[in-house]
């Protein structure tokens, strides 16, 4: 859905905005080992990533109150370092996220995903989710940290072209399981 600004104690989560098309293309999207894990290759041409986020905000506009993608802007400075988005399927509210480097492993994503989370239950959504690599030990970490807790494995899943083979986990929560 567009038009969902929130605010945590140290950021603001702002809608898709190619104001901040370069922040997020230098620092994320381009870069191989923020990368890794997701299912699509590192960008290489701006263009192409703004045309990405032009289409994105298109699909959002259209799909009324079925996707959200924040922008994550520290309070303190005014540049984007990461996106969130949320996505519904049948189980629930699938949560998706990258940071830059230079933000990792300093609480930014715990913080943010946490109020997300409570966000979406907020709303009346009965069950978040999200999927990571077995390998990809961080993004377990973070998710158990938010209280989900694993509900599926899944075997050799294709990621993409030359990342295949892959084992998933997926972990979820439940609203009124467990307060943040």
């Amino acid at each position: 859905m567009f038009g969902i600004n929130l605010e945590t104690e140290n950021f603001y989560l702002k809608d898709f905005d190619l104001k901040y098309a370069e922040d997020i293309f230098e620092g994320c999207v381009s870069q191989k080992d923020v990368m890794k894990f997701l299912n699509f290759e590192p960008y290489t041409d701006l263009n192409a990533y703004k045309n990405f986020m032009q289409n994105t905000i298109d699909r959002i506009k259209q799909k009324n109150n079925l996707e959200y993608r924040w922008l994550i802007i520290p309070k303190k400075q005014d540049i984007a370092i990461d996106i969130i988005s949320a996505n519904e399927y049948d189980l629930g509210y699938k949560l998706g996220y990258y940071i830059r480097k230079s933000y990792q492993g300093k609480g930014v994503m715990t913080e943010v995903m946490k109020y997300i989370i409570q966000y979406l239950f907020s709303i009346g959504v009965e069950t978040v989710f999200s999927i990571h690599d077995i390998e990809n030990i961080a993004s377990g970490k973070l998710m158990d940290k938010c209280g989900m807790k694993q509900i599926a494995v899944v075997n050799n899943h294709t990621i993409r072209l030359g990342f295949e083979n892959r084992t998933m986990i997926t972990k979820a929560i439940y609203r009124g399981e467990k307060e943040l």
